[in-house]
């Protein structure tokens, strides 16, 4: 093995070794989500908008409307569905 050579190995093994201690997980650093400080990337208006959807997803609804004797006595309309004609030619690229 020449100078080179050798200079390469050492320096491809320091930077897997870099790229390993900086993405590895280590336990010891970890922190619960709820103790990291939220940075917010979004504009007002995309914040306004999340603190709508979070007050969306808390929403429940009361079913018991659908036991109350007045909408259970309510009908549906029924329409009558649209005459079946024909609507064209069978081929409507044949001459006439």
């Amino acid at each position: 093995m020449n100078r080179r050579t050798k200079i390469l190995i050492i320096t491809a093994g320091v930077m897997a070794l870099l790229v390993a201690y900086l993405y590895w997980p280590s336990s010891s650093t970890e922190t619960a989500p709820e103790d990291e400080p939220e940075f917010s990337v979004l504009t007002p208006e995309e914040q306004s908008m999340l603190e709508e959807v979070r007050k969306i997803k808390n929403l429940s609804f009361d079913i018991g409307l659908f036991e109350d004797p007045i909408f259970k006595s309510l009908q549906d309309i029924e329409l009558p569905s649209a005459p079946t004609e024909p609507t064209g030619r069978p081929n409507p690229f044949l001459p006439y």
